[in-house]
Parts: structure tokens; C-alpha cells; sequence
């Protein structure tokens, strides 16, 4: 139990420190192990030596501010301290397959490689399957915010977003569905503008007030279920993003996420309701 604690407290730092030069003996300090003894352990849990893992968090990290953000090449080499551009881009085309500016070209997120930061006890995996859906068009309003990219392992969503889908299940009684599409902020330096329609089916007798219609694609969809508390909830995103579709070999394709949230009857107030949730995400 101690020795996987301490595992854990390496991977916590390793996280934190991605945009920092990473030293083996930093690392030896903070176990308070010996060098040899330390990277036994760590391969024993992570299977990965020590420096191969901080080489693959570099490059996945990379690969998010590449698809996620609008920072140059050179400024994320820069950031995740590799020793120049040219050095970066060998190593990313190993890992990836491309160069960082073919992946961040690229029409399709291709998140196969992709890989999250390393959890010795594992969550739970949410229901998966692939699904065909038809085109759906909804009643409601869409509202926007930005977010900084990764701001711990797994951020929290916005408040203000799960407010929203509270204050809509509590006001219409009804299933909901939330339409989002995210792209690199044009203000502020990587930062993921998300953009939220929310609504429920036009055959619902209840509309918003001014609401304005919108709609999801027909295609092939990634399809998870949740169930859980709404802290819980916080985090699928990254979870399905980060895991899910890089475990399956998965490629997302232009088109919104589409999360159909089940009314269950009852009226929300705080963060430990029980929420129902079925996820969908486009992909090839």
C-alpha cells in the first residue's frame, strides 16, 4: 500500500511539473528511495521506466495543445522543454505517426496514441458501444465559455455549464440533450473556447421561451452511459477523451458531442444527485 501510494505521488508530480524540466533525482528526493530502488518500483507499477513516461506524457500533452490550442510549434517545444523544435518533432512523429503539423492539419482527431496520465486504481469504465444515429433537431439557446487545457489531471467542468443543465432538468421536467463543439480561444493563449447548445426534442410540448433550433448530424457515434453523481459526471469528458477512444483505436470526426441527460422526476439541488447520461461522440 505504501509503495503504491508513493507511485502515485510521482505520477501527481510528474503531472504537475510536464512544463518543467524533470529531474530522475528530484524524483529520488520526493520518494525518499533510492535511485535503483525507485525505478524498479515505478516499472513494477507503470510498467514504463521512468524516463520513457515522462518522454510519452511530454508528447500526449503536446498533442492536446497541438489540436486544442493555437500555439505555435515552437512555443510548445518551448513550453514542454524539449531541446528544439527539430527534437521535438522526431519525437512526436515516433510516438504519433506524423509530424505535429500534419496531426494538427489533420480534419480528424486521430486519438490512437493518445494516451492519459497513468492511474495505478483504475475508475470504472463507463457502458461502450458504437451506434448509427439520425439527424435530431432541438429547441433551446446556446451559450459559450473557455477553459484552460488541462489545468489538473482530470478539471472539473464549468460551473456555470453544470448550473445550466440543473437549471433546464429542473424547469422543463423533461429529458434534455446538449449539443457542443470546442475549438482553440482566439483570446487567450491555451485556452479551449466550448460551445453548448441546450434544448430539448422539438415533439416536447414544452419550449423556452425565444428559444432558437438547433441540431445534431446522422453518423456513426462512440456511445457511452453513465451513471453516477454529478461530481463524477465533472470529469467523463477527459475520461472518455483521454482513455476511452485512445484504448479503442478511435478517430473523432467533425460534429458535436451529443450528452441526452434523463430527467428522473425528481427536482436538483446540489452536486450529489444521481445523474443519467447518455454520451456521444462522432467518429469515423
Amino acid at each position: 500500500m505504501i509503495q503504491q501510494q508513493t507511485v502515485n505521488v510521482i505520477l501527481q508530480w510528474i503531472e504537475e511539473n510536464l512544463e518543467k524540466d524533470i529531474y530522475l533525482e528530484d524524483i529520488t528526493v520526493l520518494s525518499g528511495y533510492s535511485r535503483r530502488h525507485i525505478q524498479s518500483l515505478f516499472k513494477n507499477y507503470v510498467d514504463m521506466t521512468i524516463g520513457a513516461y515522462i518522454r510519452q506524457r511530454k508528447l500526449c500533452r503536446a498533442a492536446l495543445l497541438l489540436h486544442l490550442t493555437n500555439l505555435s510549434i515552437i512555443d510548445i517545444a518551448i513550453r514542454l522543454n524539449f531541446d528544439s523544435q527539430q527534437s521535438f518533432s522526431r519525437e512526436f512523429k515516433k510516438l504519433f505517426g506524423r509530424s505535429p503539423g500534419q496531426y494538427r492539419n489533420s480534419p480528424e482527431w486521430d486519438l490512437t496514441y493518445l494516451r492519459a496520465p497513468h492511474l495505478v486504481n483504475k475508475r470504472d469504465i463507463p457502458k461502450f458501444e458504437l451506434c448509427h444515429l439520425q439527424d435530431q433537431f432541438y429547441r433551446g439557446y446556446q451559450f459559450a465559455y473557455e477553459v484552460g487545457l488541462l489545468n489538473d489531471i482530470y478539471p472539473d467542468m464549468s460551473t456555470f455549464r453544470l448550473d445550466g443543465i440543473k437549471e433546464n432538468l429542473n424547469k422543463h421536467q423533461n429529458d434534455i440533450y446538449l449539443v457542443s463543439d470546442f475549438v482553440a480561444s482566439q483570446s487567450k493563449s491555451g485556452a479551449i473556447c466550448v460551445t453548448t447548445n441546450i434544448g430539448i426534442k422539438t415533439d416536447s410540448e414544452q419550449l423556452m421561451p425565444d428559444a432558437k433550433s438547433f441540431h445534431s448530424e446522422a453518423g456513426l457515434y462512440a456511445h457511452f452511459h453513465f451513471e453516477g453523481e454529478w461530481n463524477t459526471y465533472a470529469e467523463l469528458s477527459n475520461h472518455i477523451y483521454l482513455e476511452e477512444l485512445p484504448a479503442r483505436g478511435l478517430k473523432r470526426r467533425a460534429g458535436g458531442d451529443i450528452e441526452h441527460i434523463h430527467y428522473d422526476g425528481t427536482i436538483i439541488t446540489d452536486t450529489k444527485h444521481w445523474i443519467t447520461c447518455d454520451y456521444f461522440i462522432p467518429i469515423e
